[in-house]
């Protein structure tokens, strides 16, 4: 794994953040079983063993600055910094106008249930982020877990275009990645910590 570069990237203002960066693949127990979540259709894993060694892009909307982007945030064996950079930027916290470095296996869950849904599909999707970095303040003011994972850059709140939140919620659960919530609008996901599944306002918001 390679360390958190030293410097920032002046464009975004995204605060540095001790943060690994490492993807799924490096993570144990992260392959995906066989679901039924997109009618039995193949995992990006299982239809081509070198998935995670393929560009990593994802397609990305944040419903309340309605900024979006296509971001190829890795490629050819290492992150694109700018990319990655730009990524972490459109997930700020708007109410603070604050952004810091995203850990990058929430958006390699983002780009492999991206292309989960283009095999089983045919069509590319993108996702609707609804909250990604939250400050200490903000999370308050929303009714966030005093221990949320969006405080620490480890969460992400959206939905993914042409899934209902329900099947989305399952896809997320099949990596085993940490926490997934299913929520009436949205599915919650983080990373980092044990897998655990819960509906409602349990441990995040």
């Amino acid at each position: 794994m390679s360390g958190v570069p030293t410097h920032e990237h002046a464009r975004c203002g995204v605060q540095r953040r001790g943060i690994v960066l490492g993807g799924l693949a490096s993570l144990a127990g992260l392959v995906p079983r066989r679901s039924m979540a997109l009618g039995g259709a193949r995992t990006p894993m299982e239809a081509d063993p070198s998935f995670w060694s393929q560009p990593r892009v994802v397609k990305v909307r944040n419903v309340d600055t309605r900024q979006q982007g296509e971001f190829v945030y890795w490629r050819d064996g290492r992150y694109v910094m700018d990319e990655y950079y730009a990524l972490c930027a459109l997930g700020l916290d708007r109410h603070a106008m604050k952004a810091v470095q995203i850990a990058p296996q929430v958006f390699d869950l983002m780009f492999a249930t991206q292309a989960w849904f283009f095999g089983a599909e045919r069509k590319r999707t993108m996702h609707e982020l609804t909250s990604m970095y939250r400050t200490p303040d903000t999370n308050k003011a929303v009714g966030g877990s005093p221990r949320s994972q969006h405080i620490l850059g480890r969460a992400a709140d959206g939905r993914l275009q042409g899934v209902s939140v329900g099947v989305y919620a399952a896809m997320l659960m099949s990596f085993k990645a940490g926490g997934v919530g299913l929520y009436a609008n949205h599915v919650h996901w983080d990373v980092g910590r044990s897998p655990e599944f819960w509906r409602g306002k349990k441990k995040e918001a």
